[in-house]
């Protein structure tokens, strides 16, 4: 199949779009536009043609098509998540004199993130039109909040870790192999029968 790719680079948001032959759009791709444009144009780049292959495979797949979608987009957002871990661990560390006390609460709240990662990333949140930025940012802060309350962590200072590393995080393309997340979105959604071996 032969595919055009347009991409609107906005002030805000970054949007790609996959047309094929009779000019029928196949795949969208959006994401927040970064202070790297070249990234932001390739992210959205890339969520249009994964939005494409995912159209055409969940055709295959019968009635378990809209949990699996919804399991694929989770697990997107978990590798998202995992890179942002190991950003704001090195982050946290880094931080003078207060390393060794940040580092152990940035892994907690960041641990809670991965629990609530289907109540976070779901559809839902996703047809709002929130980015992960947005999300994890909002629940990071919220953690945060609760943790600072109960203990002698600077609140300032635990966001400044996160907002430094959120944005070396986002200016990073991750790679992730389709086929290997449509077989971890297949295990999440727990699909069993014929559509595992779609």
């Amino acid at each position: 199949m032969k595919v055009f790719l347009g991409v609107d680079l906005g002030s805000t948001t970054s949007k790609a779009v996959l047309v094929d032959e009779a000019e029928r759009v196949v795949g969208r791709g959006i994401t927040n536009t970064r202070s790297n444009y070249d990234v932001a144009v390739e992210v959205a780049r890339r969520d249009a043609i994964t939005d494409a292959r995912l159209a055409m495979t969940l055709g295959l797949v019968g009635d378990a098509g809209a949990a699996i979608a919804q399991a694929f987009w989770v697990e997107q957002d978990l590798l998202r998540l995992e890179r942002l871990r190991q950003t704001c661990r090195a982050a946290a560390a880094a931080t003078p004199g207060e390393g060794p006390r940040l580092a152990p609460t940035v892994d907690m709240i960041l641990a809670r993130l991965f629990d609530e990662a289907d109540t976070l990333f779901n559809a839902e949140a996703r047809t709002r039109g929130s980015f992960f930025r947005d999300i994890v940012g909002a629940r990071f802060h919220a953690l945060a909040e609760e943790v600072c309350q109960r203990g002698a962590i600077d609140f300032e200072r635990l966001l400044g870790v996160y907002d430094r590393a959120i944005l070396e995080a986002e200016n990073e393309v991750i790679d992730a192999s389709f086929d290997e997340m449509f077989a971890a979105a297949i295990e999440r959604a727990g699909v069993e029968g014929p559509a595992r071996d779609a």
